[in-house]
């Protein structure tokens, strides 16, 4: 396959990115030590109150390694690894590589459902968990519920922690009740506490390479994604040099680190920038707010719906963010309206000017192989191909290399780009050049910014043509009285259907929408069905 273009868009990177970048030769734990050898005092994460430093996670993930080499977990063997962002987290990833195991992550707020396809597929020798309960789950209950059907034999070793466990007691109160999460020891399981506070620290090198698995990461539609440790430094060194990250930014990470789109641009950024990291458990927005003013946060990679809890939060108006230099949208666009009030609350409460960039990605690229440029961002756009990011849009029929403005089907290739699926051998989405082939409707323009469709599933063929449900959303989200909007196909019908939220104190009904669209699409793309909604579900 040729380019589908010639790299037109590197002419709009940021000032200073190379098109190619010098990347680590090394493995996630070897890097951990190599940042170490540097500067061993350097902050790595504030947690509530509680700094873990490089030599606290090095000697703490080493302890742990230790203690799992112990249970007999062998070089190759998976662990199942899932709980909100905390210290532990950090320190079984980085134990779990260094004791040669694989993670695999998967939502610790995932259903039963989800858990037992991960653990039929990887065959977990150990599991770690957090068994807590939040306002409205068990987190350990969808596990339990897995292994119940499996059998508890299929998982050796199960360990489990309390989110606040590794805080000073009065701390411990005091968070669990912020975040109104309470303890829920499982003494049927092992404490994760007594296998990281009480275990030798004896380094124990099982060795690793770049090319080897660093985490098997569990998608939404529960396909196992195999990446090696040179994806994901490649994919954090790429984020870390699109936006600059240094020792001297705070990012602060509320997405979940069981996603690599919540793992790359906070935890692995920090590790390769030298940036520190300030981590809370759950996205709560008033939480947010006062962490950013505490911490001095600049950086913040968000999703759309956490922007928009963010503006509408009280405490976001009361705080001194002027801190709060950028914002990343990790799922492309930001619908307008939630954008402009986003950055209005913080001019009017700070006095300050935030940028809001989207990116894009896939989990089977790590998670980004797209991002605006924070000089020239082009509206509606997902932005630029990363460096070292081959790119080409294809007919999603013949798969021929499309050039600027035709919509088709994204390809993909670079440093970035997944092994595979986990245990899918005849299921993997290559072609028999390497290239990525995925079902995501894209174009790109003359300057090399790619524009979001939508993926094949959410679109339908009326009279010939393709039509993408995520260009109806752009067109309806421009409405000046629509605040967002969700658009899906009813493929039995071939028909569109659109749910609309509108601004609070605005009015508009179902035919001035209709009337709307008229004016900015052909008559097949307009929606069958409006439906004005209070909220959209996620």
């Amino acid at each position: 396959m040729t380019e589908s273009t010639i790299k037109t868009w590197q002419n709009f990177y940021p000032e200073g990115v190379k098109h190619t970048l010098s990347y680590p030769s090394a493995t996630i734990q070897a890097l951990l030590e190599h940042k170490l050898l540097q500067n061993p005092k350097t902050k790595m994460l504030n947690f509530l109150g509680l700094t873990v430093d490089l030599l606290d996670l090095e000697r703490l993930s080493t302890s742990f390694a230790t203690s799992l080499n112990e249970l007999r977990l062998k070089k190759g063997e998976r662990v199942l690894l899932s709980m909100p962002n905390s210290p532990q987290f950090a320190i079984s990833l980085f134990g779990i590589l260094k004791a040669g195991g694989i993670p695999v992550c998967i939502d610790f707020l995932g259903t039963a459902d989800a858990f037992e396809k991960a653990i039929k597929e990887t065959e977990p020798y150990i599991a770690i968990l957090c068994s807590d309960l939040t306002e409205e789950k068990d987190l350990y209950s969808a596990f339990e519920a897995a292994i119940s059907k499996i059998g508890k034999e299929s998982v050796a070793h199960v360990i489990t922690t309390s989110l606040f466990e590794i805080l000073p007691p009065i701390q411990q109160v005091l968070s669990g009740s912020t975040f109104k999460i309470k303890s829920n020891r499982r003494k049927e399981t092992l404490s994760w506490s007594k296998l990281v506070f009480e275990a030798p620290n004896e380094e124990k090198n099982v060795e690793s390479s770049e090319s080897d698995i660093a985490l098997i990461q569990y998608k939404s539609d529960n396909k196992g994604v195999v990446l090696t440790h040179k994806n994901l430094i490649g994919n954090a060194t790429q984020f870390s040099s699109w936006f600059a990250l240094t020792q001297s930014e705070v990012i602060l990470a509320t997405i979940p680190f069981t996603s690599t789109r919540g793992l790359i641009p906070t935890l692995l950024a920090s590790l390769v920038s030298g940036a520190q990291l300030s981590v809370l458990p759950l996205f709560l927005a008033q939480e947010v707010a006062k962490t950013i003013e505490k911490d001095s946060v600049s950086f913040l990679p968000v999703t759309p719906k956490m922007l928009d809890l963010l503006a509408l939060n009280e405490e976001t108006k009361k705080r001194n963010l002027s801190s709060l230099k950028t914002c990343v949208c990790i799922t492309g666009e930001v619908p307008p309206t939630i954008k402009t009030n986003f950055e209005n609350t913080l001019k009017e409460s700070s006095g300050s000017t935030v940028k809001i960039i989207e990116c894009y990605g896939l989990i089977e690229a790590c998670a980004f192989t797209h991002a605006n440029s924070p000089k020239a961002q082009k509206t509606g756009s997902i932005g630029l191909p990363l460096p070292d990011t081959e790119v080409a849009v294809l007919d999603p029929d013949s798969f021929r290399p499309l050039d600027a403005n035709k919509e088709g089907i994204l390809a993909v290739k670079g440093p970035q780009v997944m092994a595979g699926y986990f245990n899918q051998p005849g299921n993997q989405p290559f072609n028999s050049e390497g290239w990525l082939i995925t079902t995501i409707g894209v174009y790109f323009d003359q300057e090399g910014y790619f524009y979001l469709l939508g993926s094949l599933e959410e679109s339908i063929v009326v009279n010939g043509k393709r039509i993408w449900a995520h260009e109806i959303e752009k067109v309806l989200n421009s409405h000046p009285a629509v605040k967002e909007c969700s658009v899906t196909i009813l493929q039995r019908e071939k028909q569109l259907k659109a749910n609309v939220v509108i601004k609070p104190g605005e009015k508009v009904s179902v035919q001035e929408l209709v009337n709307y669209c008229k004016t900015k699409l052909t008559p097949e793309k307009i929606p069958k069905q409006i439906e004005i909604v209070r909220e959209l579900k996620f």
